[in-house]
């Protein structure tokens, strides 16, 4: 039998209809993984279970509401540093199979596509 005493939180959900849990060697690793499946419509995640027995409902979990906090950091970063790129050029060509339109990225090879 493998050793599980690393693991310090199950993190407890549902998905299609059923009950579920992760295990975890972190809270926050737990946390992470809860805002990305409420954030992607994953799972419902129910909340965290501790090695000593305790359980926190997600609305009342400190480590997931940091988590949130640091993703929606993240993602404002990430949206800022888009905003500051060029916006992506493009050619116009048709694909080779058919002949329908297609927009190129500017960059990727002169060969790809045909010329309209």
């Amino acid at each position: 039998m493998s050793d599980l005493s690393c693991y310090t939180v199950a993190l407890w959900y549902y998905r299609h209809g059923a009950v579920d849990y992760d295990l975890y060697e972190t809270e926050e690793d737990a946390a992470r993984l809860a805002v990305h499946l409420e954030d992607y419509g994953e799972a419902s995640v129910v909340g965290a279970q501790f090695p000593d027995g305790r359980t926190v409902r997600l609305g009342k979990w400190p480590a997931y509401q940091e988590a949130v906090r640091q993703e929606r950091e993240r993602e404002a970063c990430e949206r800022a540093e888009q905003a500051a790129r060029p916006p992506i050029e493009y050619r116009e060509a048709r694909d080779p199979f058919g002949g329908r339109p297609v927009e190129i990225e500017e960059g990727e090879p002169a060969w790809l596509g045909v010329p309209k």
